[in-house]
């Protein structure tokens, strides 16, 4: 898998998921298995490529500490043994939130309750302690002969179908000649004719047609060349008045199509009817033609298409690999619209920050001035009681009542600010929203088309009558 995964682009979306349960043993903390190398490099790589590793373990001593410090997100249950605890508190890297130290993780972990997990993100600036949902799953060990002999009941065949299949060993009696076969047929001699050999005793063959057609999609616009190869078999009832195609079964064989079949005729050979438009049809050629026309009416390359973003599927892509595609392109787009909003957003932020930080230094002189200023106001006081100052009590007053004045405008303008500040996030998160609702895949609008043939691109090039007991 780290090989496939180097042959693809980067993407910051998620294209794949590798899920491995049991890790034990496979990605020890000493030894050097096989695996433990390509491990490590999914881990450390792996997230550029826009695949997600998905590891679970009930022991995390089991693992090697390089992988525990690249990996971005844990769910971790209760953990009993002291050695567990430190282990996973080592490999978080001692990054354990800002409201939590080391001791009180280790013990919330060790105390956690049923169906609480714990969850780290690189993604989050805390931890988050979550319940999951009630599963009812039916478990149940290893299975005992009864248990297989019960589940086995009605696959087992009959107790005489032991006996069946013996008495089918037996060579049969040869068939009696059925009536509407004859001893031979006459056709142009220009008719190619072939003969599947019978797995039995059957005499009685039955005529069909075998052809083999050669198809070319091809559109320049698109980039598209295509080749595709044809096997079909028709077959005959003995009186047609017309050679429906539609009838015809694509056979799996298609570079071999009639080149392993004989053209010599079985000994004892018995022939049913073959219809006139068939038997008189030089070297098949209207046959040809008629399979021609059908093709050219009812194949087609079908195709998925979206108009936004303008995007179309490639031959042979299935609708769910379409919509991983698609999937992927919205994800670019909208990662790199939020990257020009980010940085749009970001230059407003630092235009308010800076405005924060002058009001707050404002603030703080205003404070300092206040405190002077009660200073003062007290030497002041001081002063008129002991009879050592003549100085007026009150424009001290007066003084620090306007300094208190300033103080609450200067910390109104930074709450203002901050106000401000807030706003902003909400709107950018508010913009990011929209965002994530443009470009989700739910409201795309995925069309059908297809590319039609030219007939010039219809090749039969084998076309024979087939003699079968089918």
């Amino acid at each position: 898998m780290a090989f496939t995964m180097r042959t693809q682009p980067g993407s910051s979306g998620l294209k794949a998921i590798l899920y491995m349960d049991e890790i034990f043993g496979f990605f020890p903390p000493v030894g050097n298995p096989p695996s433990k190398q390509p491990m490590l490099l999914l881990l450390k790589q792996a997230r550029a490529f826009g695949v997600g590793i998905i590891l679970s373990t009930q022991n995390p001593v089991d693992l090697d500490y390089k992988g525990l410090s690249n990996i971005g997100t844990w769910f971790i249950g209760r953990l009993q043994t002291r050695q567990d605890i430190e282990r996973v508190i080592d490999g978080l890297g001692n990054k354990t939130g800002s409201s939590f130290d080391r001791k009180e993780i280790a013990a919330l972990l060790a105390n956690l309750k049923k169906r609480v997990f714990f969850l780290k993100s690189a993604h989050l600036d805390d931890i988050r302690l979550f319940t999951t949902r009630w599963v009812l799953s039916y478990l149940k060990g290893p299975l005992k002969r009864a248990d297989i002999a019960a589940l086995m009941a009605d696959r087992k065949p009959p107790a005489g179908a032991a006996r069946d299949k013996q008495s089918e060993s037996v060579p049969r009696k040869p068939q009696k000649r059925r009536a509407g076969f004859d001893t031979f047929v006459t056709l142009d001699n220009s008719i190619t004719q072939l003969f599947r050999p019978a797995l039995g005793d059957e005499t009685g063959y039955r005529p069909g047609l075998l052809a083999h057609a050669n198809l070319h999609y091809f559109s320049q616009a698109r980039s598209i060349d295509l080749s595709e190869s044809l096997c079909l078999s028709l077959p005959l009832l003995g009186k047609e008045h017309h050679l429906d195609w539609g009838k015809a079964e694509k056979l799996p064989e298609t570079q071999e199509c009639l080149g392993n079949l004989p053209t010599k005729p079985p000994s004892e050979i018995r022939y049913a009817p073959v219809p006139d438009i068939v038997a008189h049809d030089r070297n098949l050629s209207k046959a040809a033609r008629e399979l021609s026309e059908w093709i050219y009416r009812t194949h087609r390359l079908e195709l998925y298409r979206v108009r936004n973003p303008k995007l179309e599927s490639r031959p042979g892509e299935s609708l769910g690999d379409f919509k991983v595609r698609i999937n992927d392109l919205l994800s670019d787009r909208k990662e790199a619209e939020i990257g020009k909003l980010k940085e749009r957003y970001a230059k407003k932020e630092k235009t308010l920050l800076d405005r924060l930080d002058r009001a707050m230094t404002a603030l703080d002189k205003e404070k300092s001035d206040s405190t002077g200023s009660l200073i003062k106001a007290g030497i002041t006081v001081l002063g008129v009681l002991f009879g050592k100052s003549r100085a007026s009590v009150g424009t001290a007053g007066t003084r620090v009542l306007k300094e208190r004045g300033d103080i609450s405008r200067a910390e109104e303008r930074v709450q203002k600010i901050q106000m401000d500040i807030d706003a902003l996030e909400a709107e950018l998160w508010e913009k990011i929203d929209e965002l994530d609702e443009q470009f989700n895949i739910e409201d795309i609008d995925i069309e059908e088309f297809s590319l039609k043939l030219r007939k010039t691109d219809i090749d039969i090039d084998q076309i024979a009558l087939v003699w079968s007991t089918d």
